[in-house]
C-alpha cells in the first residue's frame, strides 16, 4: 500500500488530501454490462456509482464464492451503465499465499463462466432485478484487457488506448481465425 498526498493552494487557501492506494503488477480486468432497466435508475452521480459498485461486488462474491479481496468493481460514468471488473492478486497480511498469474487466470475464467450463465444479478429495489453480464468485446479488446494471449494474434500490432483496440493492419486482422 502506498500513501499519496496532494496539496493545492490558491491565494490564501490551502487544501490537502491523502489517499492510500494499492499498485498491482499483475491483474485482470473485464468490462461488465447490465440489463437495460438499470439505466432507468442511473442518476450518473459518484455516490450512486460507488453504491452500485458495492452491490455488484457482493453479487459476484455470492455467485462465485471468490473472496472479496480478489474483486474490485468500478461503475463508469455515463449511459449506458457499464462497469470495469478487476481481478486482483490478494496477499494476506503475513505476505504469504500470494496468488500467481495462473490463479488470476483461473479466477477470471470462473467469473466469466458465471457471468455468461446469467448467474450474477441483484435487486435494485423491490421488483427490479438487474442482470450482470460480460460486455461483448472484440478480440483486440480482449487482448488489451489481458484475457486473450498475445500469441493468438501473432504478427498483428495493437495499440491499446483506454480499453479500445486499434489494429495497425486491418487486412491481417481480418485473416486471423480465432
Amino acid at each position: 500500500m502506498n500513501t499519496i498526498t496532494v496539496q493545492v493552494s490558491a491565494g490564501n487557501a490551502i487544501l490537502q488530501d491523502t489517499k492510500t492506494i494499492a499498485v498491482y503488477e499483475e491483474f485482470r480486468s473485464l468490462r461488465l454490462a447490465f440489463s437495460p432497466n438499470l439505466d432507468d435508475y442511473n442518476p450518473d452521480i459518484p455516490e450512486w456509482r460507488r453504491d452500485i459498485s458495492r452491490v455488484i461486488k457482493k453479487s459476484l462474491v455470492e455467485a462465485t464464492g471468490i473472496p472479496s479481496q480478489h474483486i474490485l468493481v468500478a461503475v463508469l460514468p455515463g449511459l449506458p451503465t457499464a462497469a470495469e471488473l478487476f481481478v486482483l492478486p490478494y496477499q494476506d497480511a503475513n505476505r504469504e499465499n500470494k496468488r500467481s498469474t495462473e490463479d488470476l487466470e483461473q479466477i477470471s475464467e470462473v467469473l466469466i463462466h458465471k457471468l455468461n450463465q446469467n448467474l450474477v444479478h441483484f435487486e435494485l429495489k423491490p421488483g427490479v432485478q438487474v442482470l450482470v453480464h460480460a460486455a461483448h468485446l472484440t478480440a483486440g479488446q480482449f487482448l488489451c484487457l489481458g484475457f486473450l494471449p498475445a500469441t493468438v494474434l501473432q504478427g498483428i500490432h495493437f495499440h491499446c488506448d483506454q480499453g479500445e483496440m486499434v489494429a495497425i493492419n486491418w487486412a491481417q486482422f481480418l485473416k486471423v481465425s480465432l
